[in-house]
Formats: structure tokens, sequence, C-alpha cells
């Protein structure tokens, strides 16, 4: 089965890596054709942190580990407004999971400062569209 996978990876700064192998740079959409694929690229410094599916690329689920944080930089950085708004959704799930629980413990309900902040700069974020913030 043949799955393109538009990604980017962000430096700690919110910096896109361009993409490159053997010192030229390649397309940010890659084909996966076979049940496991490895891809390796130069000039990756530091962990990055990858936008997968930018562009709803394939009609797939995709199940990878995202921190909090990393959910949370992606929803500031992230070029690609459908990798934004998942973004958003994935972390905003993860907290509405936990407070059900929470709450049917008769526990109060949290929600972190960086998952507040990230909020915020969607919303003041004058150059987004405005269905997206909604």
């Amino acid at each position: 089965m043949h799955i393109p996978l538009d990604i980017e990876l962000y430096d700690s700064e919110g910096g896109v890596i361009v993409l490159q192998k053997d010192g030229s740079p390649i397309n940010n959409l890659l084909n996966l054709t076979d049940a496991e694929h490895t891809f390796v690229f130069d000039g990756v410094a530091h962990q990055p942190v990858p936008s997968l599916l930018r562009e709803f690329s394939a009609p797939v689920k995709l199940d990878y580990p995202y921190s909090d944080q990393q959910l949370a930089f992606l929803m500031q950085h992230a070029r690609n407004e459908f990798a934004r708004w998942d973004a958003a959704q994935s972390l905003l799930a993860t907290y509405i999971k936990l407070n059900v629980v929470k709450h049917q413990q008769q526990q109060p309900f949290t929600l972190p400062l960086h998952v507040v902040y990230a909020f915020r700069a969607l919303l003041l974020d004058e150059q987004l569209d405005p269905a997206l913030a909604a």
C-alpha cells in the first residue's frame, strides 16, 4: 500500500529544518510503500519536533508518541494549519479525558499552563485563519 507522508521537522526555536540527503535538499513528501521504512536525513544536529501528515497527506490514523510540550510547540510553530489543528485536538483530547476521570473521582480539574499558553498563542495569532482559531 502506498502512503504519502508529508512531514516537516522543527528545531527548538521553531525554525524549519530543511530535509537533506547526501547534501541535497529532498521533498517533504515521503512515500511509504513497504510495511517498514527508515528515513535518515543529513544536518539534523538535535532531536527535532516532527510535524507528520501535514495537509492530511494520507487518510490514516497516526500513532506517534508526542509529548504535551511537543503538541503545544506544534500548535504555535507549525507552518501548516492542519498540523496546528491536529496538535490542538490531540492535546485537548488528552486533558478532556484526564479531567473526566478526575471529575468521576471528585477531584478538581487541571490544565497545565503550557496548554493554556499554546491556546492563547493561537487565539492571539492575527495571521491565523479565524475558522482554525474557532
